[in-house]
Formats: C-alpha cells, sequence, structure tokens
C-alpha cells in the first residue's frame, strides 16, 4: 500500500509524492523546475538541504563531508519516510545556472542522430567533459554532453534518437531553427584540472561529443600531443563528423584517430585496440564516454595499463528518470 507525503521545495506550494518514487521523480511528475543530470546519483546536479523530514536515502557518496553535515541530499537517491520541507542550496561559483536561447541550426547526419547547435542569452563557462540539462518543445529534459568549448556563444550537442524514448527521438523528428530552449549547466565532473599530459579518450556513439568539447580545448592551449582518440561504432552507418574530427588531430603534432566497428570488418570493441595503441598509460590523463558497460569494461583495463586514478575522467551516458 502506497504512503503520500507532502515535500515542499522553497517557498513553492507543497506536492504530493509516495514512498516509492524517489523525490526527483515525484518533483518531476508535478512539474516542478528541478536542476538535475545523470539520476543516478554520480554528478550531483540535483542536490537539495533537508530542512525538516526523514529520508531513505540510496547513495550520498558525491557530496562533501561538510556538504551531508550542512544537510544536503540527492534527490534522485533519497525517497520520503515523512513529510518533508526541502531547500535549495546557497549557490556557489560554478553552480550550474539556467539561460535561455534558441536553436540555431539542425543537422541530421545518420539515421539516428541530431545536431543541434544553441545560441545562449550569455555566455556559460565549462570545461571540456562537463554536461548540461537541456528542456526543449518536445519532451522532458534532458542531460546532454557538450560538443563545443565554453565560453562561447553557442554551444553544440550530439543527441541520439533512441527508439521508445521520450525526448532524442522527438527532437530528432521534430527540432527546427528558431525552437527556444533552456540550458541548465554547467555539471559533471568528468573533466580535467590539467591537460598539459599525454592524452587519451575512448568514446562509442555519441560519447564522441566530449571528446569533441576536449579536442578543441587542447588546439587552444596548442597541446604538442600526443592525443590518441579511440572512437567504437555499430557499423560505418553510425559515423558522423568524422572529416572534422579528423582536421581536428591533425592540427596537434603527435595526434592518431582510430576507429573500430563492433558489427563489421573485424568486429572489434575499444578495449581490443586500446592496449595496442597506447601500451602504457603512466603519465596520462584519459577521458571516456559513451555506453555505461564499456565505461565499466575501460575502467577496469586502464587501471592495469598504469593510469593513475585521479587521472580518469568518465560520462558513463545513464539513462534518465522516466
Amino acid at each position: 500500500m502506497l504512503k503520500y507525503y507532502s515535500i515542499a521545495l522553497d517557498d513553492r506550494a507543497p506536492i504530493t509524492g509516495d514512498h516509492v518514487d524517489t523525490l526527483l521523480k515525484s518533483l518531476l511528475k508535478a512539474g516542478e523546475p528541478v536542476t538535475y543530470g545523470c539520476g543516478a546519483g554520480n554528478c550531483g546536479a540535483c542536490r537539495y538541504v533537508l530542512a525538516q523530514g526523514e529520508v531513505d536515502q540510496k547513495n550520498d557518496s558525491i557530496l562533501s563531508a561538510s556538504q551531508r553535515e550542512a544537510g544536503e541530499i540527492l534527490a534522485c537517491q533519497c525517497r520520503p519516510l515523512s513529510d518533508l520541507v526541502l531547500q535549495s542550496p546557497t549557490r556557489q561559483q560554478g553552480d550550474p545556472v539556467t539561460l535561455s536561447g534558441q536553436i540555431t541550426r539542425v543537422e541530421r547526419p545518420t539515421a539516428d542522430l541530431v545536431k543541434l547547435r544553441i545560441k545562449l542569452e550569455s555566455l556559460l563557462d565549462f570545461e571540456p567533459g562537463q554536461y548540461g540539462l537541456l528542456k526543449t518543445p518536445y519532451g522532458p529534459a534532458r542531460p546532454y554532453s557538450f560538443a563545443s568549448p565554453g565560453g562561447q556563444p553557442v554551444v553544440e550537442f550530439h543527441i541520439r534518437a533512441v527508439p521508445g524514448g521520450k525526448t532524442g527521438q522527438a527532437l530528432y523528428e521534430n527540432a527546427n531553427r528558431g525552437d527556444p530552449i533552456e540550458l541548465t549547466g554547467p555539471m559533471g565532473n568528468a573533466y580535467a584540472k590539467d591537460l598539459n599530459r599525454p592524452i587519451c579518450m575512448i568514446a562509442t556513439g555519441t560519447g564522441l561529443a566530449p571528446m569533441k568539447s576536449v579536442l578543441a580545448r587542447l588546439i587552444q592551449i596548442q597541446h604538442p600531443g600526443p592525443v590518441r582518440l579511440i572512437w567504437g561504432n555499430r557499423s560505418e552507418q553510425d559515423l558522423y563528423e568524422v572529416r572534422a574530427i579528423q582536421a581536428m588531430m591533425d592540427s596537434i603534432d603527435d595526434a592518431k584517430f582510430v576507429q573500430v566497428f563492433s558489427r563489421e570488418g573485424a568486429c572489434q570493441r575499444v578495449t581490443d585496440v586500446l592496449q595496442s595503441e597506447v601500451p602504457s598509460l603512466m603519465g596520462w590523463t584519459v577521458f571516456c564516454a559513451g555506453n555505461p558497460d564499456m565505461v565499466r569494461d575501460v575502467e577496469g583495463q586502464v587501471a592495469l595499463m598504469g593510469l593513475n586514478q585521479e587521472n580518469w575522467h568518465a560520462d558513463p551516458f545513464t539513462a534518465a528518470e522516466d
């Protein structure tokens, strides 16, 4: 039997949630303007201060000790055990902001992928490897990695049209130049403070997007290399941006772009070629994005190849809350 509780956020009217749904899911169902990202407790975007009440909290490992002491919780990891009063945490420098914008260009380079370029109302600074929560007229807000460098007037996203998905498929079918959007960001911790090291990037599918952002930053700082990019797809039909990425790689003295396909040719995965391309990862920085199973497999492999854990920056593309 469901138990129902009142959930009040800041000075807004309370909504009703139950003991089964997470706080995030209840807030989203009620149409509350909440900030969230991965929905899996990995990014910290949906943190709130628990001012009153009690929750069943699954995971708060992303929160610092000081945040936990201040009563902060992750809405995606908590279920109510009583009536609750939540407060937004005090905003700090680097915390997400919400900006309005407009789609200025739409491309559909493959049968299931749409590229969006969006002009924002003001510049948004972010690190390559971070992402934003994109709200369009076509379905619920969803988190997508930036494919462009920060501090520019236009941002770029690569979005897969997942069959049955509530947002990607609708964007692929309907997105047009001039559509209004809201973007909340930056979010995520899959970025490196120091890029002046050998760089290895490993991606599958639209995991290429954050790698393009990293590449743009490497070019900005005139990184000499070595830089290695390994990109996995199912087949050549999934390819896009190949010429643009190769041109970016060509502007770096020591750089190599490797493509593998899991369903044609040699039927290889990124893990099959990683060690032959980079025999040792001691002293390297690694970025990895894409399918969660791939990210997990690569994380185990790079640990055996000498990578220091602090130089591992990963963004598994986990499914958002329904």
